[in-house]
């Protein structure tokens, strides 16, 4: 069934009005027709089954008939990646979103060569992402901010893992909990 997402409150009998963009997509590519049925959420109000209402010149509405699924998250996991080539970061959003990061913070390091960063189109990404693989929630997309400056606000006792390509311990031996009194500051949370 199709999935979308709409940043609109869900609630039963609610007309849902998708962008203009979205209801090109589910009339004409998709061909849904009047009284058809998809899924609709929003990242705060679980899973609906919405119908196709009326068909517009410009656009669709739907009305949210019933919820299918509460709200629910994934884990608490960010994932902190350097602003690398538009198809790399790209690429990086939209696997973070299908494994279930639920936060994205974009990072610039000293090597780093600054670029414009789309982030609308960062966004597109991570909400089709999502819409494919049955989330009902949608990553935060954090505009780039400085290395250092996330490292120096990091909160007390979070758990931070390094990874890069050069290898270093395998990853389950990273995320065990470090012993009593080892890992209390922020840098020292992870490995390899």
């Amino acid at each position: 069934m199709i999935r979308l997402h709409v940043p609109t409150p869900l609630s039963a009998d609610a007309a849902v009005l998708p962008t203009l963009d979205q209801s090109r997509y589910l009339t004409q590519v998709m061909r849904l027709k009047l009284g058809d049925g998809l899924l609709v959420f929003n990242g705060r109000d679980g899973a609906w089954r919405c119908v196709i209402a009326e068909i517009l010149k410009k656009g669709v509405v739907l009305r949210a008939e019933e919820q299918i699924q509460p709200q629910s998250t994934g884990p608490d996991l960010e994932l902190l990646i350097s602003v690398v080539k538009k198809s790399a970061l790209e690429f990086a959003v939209e696997k973070a979103t299908e494994l279930g990061a639920r936060r994205v913070r974009l990072v610039v390091t000293h090597r780093t060569q600054v670029q414009h960063v789309r982030m609308d189109r960062l966004d597109a990404i991570a909400i089709e992402a999502a819409e494919q693989t049955g989330r009902l929630d949608v990553p935060m997309i954090d505009e780039p901010a400085k290395l250092g400056d996330l490292l120096d606000g990091w909160e007390a006792g979070r758990r931070l893992m390094f990874c890069d390509e050069t290898g270093g311990a395998p990853a389950m031996t990273a995320l065990s909990p470090p012993p009593s009194g080892e890992g209390d500051h922020p840098k020292d949370g992870g490995g390899g």
